[in-house]
């Protein structure tokens, strides 16, 4: 069985799963850091050490389960991970599936108001502008650069064109 792993926590690569479907219950007593620091080759029979909480029943059948998956496993450092793009049928990232998935968490963030725009800052209490740095004119707010800057107005008129639309 050859697979090309790249991310042995979130990656289907055990027999096209992800560890964490494989062993749910062990996969939520592993630390996050220990799961951003451990790679495959730290998926040996040593990498139980990380495991904090209470170790039932279910969880020790899942580790048991992953372990006998993970011998059988075996690396091979000269074969280089495969990276495949999911929102493409070709695997392939394109400038327009990347702009697409830009641009709709963009809008999900924009609607959210979770743009790191001045405001958003004050909110946190982190240092801001007073204004906008592209217009000097108003706080720079989400509504303000999709709307009122007139520096950015210039550009979404730009973007409109480019794409054939009128311009508002």
């Amino acid at each position: 069985m050859e697979t090309k792993v790249w991310n042995g926590w979130t990656d289907w690569w055990l027999h096209g799963c992800t560890v964490g479907e494989l062993a749910p219950n062990l996969i939520h007593l592993i630390p996050k850091r220990s799961k951003k620091q451990r790679t495959i080759q730290g998926l040996n029979r040593s990498w139980g050490a990380g495991i904090q909480g209470a170790l039932t029943v279910q969880v020790i059948v899942e580790y048991l389960k992953l372990w006998e998956l993970v011998g059988d496993f075996t690396l091979q450092p000269s074969v280089a991970d495969q990276h495949t793009w999911k929102l493409t049928n070709s695997g392939l990232c394109t400038s327009k599936s990347a702009s697409n998935t830009f641009l709709g968490y963009f809008l999900w963030l924009a609607i959210k108001n979770g743009c790191w725009t001045a405001d958003c800052l004050l909110k946190h209490g982190l240092p801001h502008p007073n204004v906008c740095l592209f217009c000097d004119e108003e706080d720079a707010s989400i509504q303000h650069i999709l709307v009122s800057c007139a520096f950015f107005r210039e550009i979404w008129t730009k973007i409109f064109l480019c794409v054939g639309l009128q311009p508002v």
